[in-house]
């Protein structure tokens, strides 16, 4: 029974990886309010968009039961629960899956390593979110996951790449809490998703 998890550990992993880049390439505002917005703007000042106004554009409001209808609520809770389905498990395995093979205190600085990658993580996502857009930094941030999770259970023998990928994986994890809540407040509104 127990030779059969790394298999299983593995189709888990491609299927996190085909949810997850398919639910990142399907974000977006909604069309129809973001028209709304330029062609109100375009009338006020027919000359001149300002693109800071239109990001800062407070969404139409809408019911909190009515949110939670929407597919967009969907595919983004289907998209934040696939995403940290790997950073939540590992928290809870990372020391039993490598414990034959590397020290106790290797595994406790791995697991400080990450709880820091995780926490620190937040304000570089945070960051690379306001440079750049959601759908990059959450592809690259998937793309970091997908090689992290699934080379991980081959290093279990290598103390230092074990440490250092435990981090990774928790700095992945790390992006999920950061990047979220700002998109579902810019989809959503200040009211609904803030």
């Amino acid at each position: 029974m127990a030779e059969k998890v790394p298999e299983m550990y593995n189709y888990c992993i491609v299927l996190w990886a085909i949810l997850g880049v398919l639910g990142a390439c399907g974000v977006s505002r909604n069309p129809e309010y973001v028209e709304k917005e330029k062609e109100k703007m375009n009338q006020s000042k027919p000359n001149q968009i300002n693109e800071t106004e239109d990001f800062l554009a407070e969404p139409e409001p809408i019911g909190f039961l009515e949110g939670l209808k929407t597919w967009r609520f969907l595919h983004i809770g289907l998209m934040i629960y696939t995403g940290l389905f790997y950073g939540v498990y590992l928290a809870g395995v990372y020391k039993t899956t490598a414990q034959d093979f590397i020290s106790d205190k290797a595994l406790t600085t791995a697991g400080a390593l990450g709880s820091l990658c995780n926490g620190g993580s937040r304000i570089l996502w945070a960051s690379l979110y306001d440079h750049y857009g959601f759908k990059k930094v959450y592809f690259t941030l998937l793309c970091i996951q997908l090689v992290v999770s699934s080379t991980i259970f081959y290093l279990k023998m290598q103390p230092t790449l074990y440490t250092i990928w435990v981090g990774l994986s928790f700095l992945c994890e790390g992006g999920h809490f950061s990047l979220f809540p700002t998109l579902t407040c810019r989809i959503f509104g200040m009211t609904n998703g803030g």
